[in-house]
């Protein structure tokens, strides 16, 4: 699997917790199975500190910012739509980018999540991105001695 900007510090599936026979958090949700799903959401919500976001529509408004078109039109159903015209390729970069990128951005006001939460919606993004990872993660397993070493030498080396 290809790296990727992962912002949370740890893997979408360490993000859930079991409560007798119910299991919750943003790893059981159909809604955020992509990277770019994933980031939008830990950007717009603190995971680490609540599992679950209080509105259970949440994970469905960051599926839906994510489809959304960059030129703000909607997307059809049977509409191909390369990749690079939904906002989600923008969640490909580092989060403070991202959140450059989309501030003022004419396609803002018609986005799910800030029609759902507004201009606080906004601040927390812009708050949180500082905090994200900005380092290309890979969630595989280190298989060897020569594995370590790269993903240590990508802690040690200050380029």
């Amino acid at each position: 699997m290809p790296a990727h900007i992962r912002y949370s510090r740890r893997p979408i599936h360490t993000y859930q917790c079991t409560v007798g026979r119910v299991t919750f958090g943003p790893a059981t949700s159909p809604f955020l199975n992509t990277p770019e799903a994933w980031n939008l959401a830990y950007l717009s919500f603190d995971f680490d500190v609540e599992l679950q976001h209080p509105d259970p529509h949440f994970n469905c408004h960051v599926r839906e910012t994510c489809r959304a078109k960059l030129d703000g039109t909607p997307t059809g159903a049977v509409e191909t739509v390369r990749a690079r015209q939904m906002l989600a390729h923008l969640l490909l970069l580092p989060a403070p980018r991202f959140v450059y990128l989309i501030k003022d951005h004419p396609v803002l006001p018609v986005l799910p999540l800030y029609r759902a939460y507004g201009q606080q919606w906004l601040e927390t993004i812009e708050r949180r991105s500082w905090h994200c990872q900005t380092d290309r993660v890979h969630d595989a397993p280190i298989k060897d001695l020569a594995q370590a070493r790269e993903v240590l030498a990508r802690f040690t080396t200050h380029e």
